[in-house]
């Protein structure tokens, strides 16, 4: 099961639309890019199987 802010974040994530790892956020460094996906990644589901999109 995870976290309860992992999952709250990933719920914000949903309703927002763009990804963020809140997390990690003390060993950001400049410059920060936003890129759009490709469509071909695959992801790890919060119960830890990896997902990839329909093709």
């Amino acid at each position: 099961m995870a976290d309860p802010l992992v999952r709250a974040m990933f719920a914000a994530e949903l309703e927002g639309l763009p990804l963020a790892a809140g997390h990690d956020s003390l060993v950001l460094r400049p410059p920060l890019l936003l890129d759009l996906a490709s469509g071909k990644e695959a992801m790890s589901t919060l119960g830890g199987v990896e997902k990839s999109p329909p093709s």
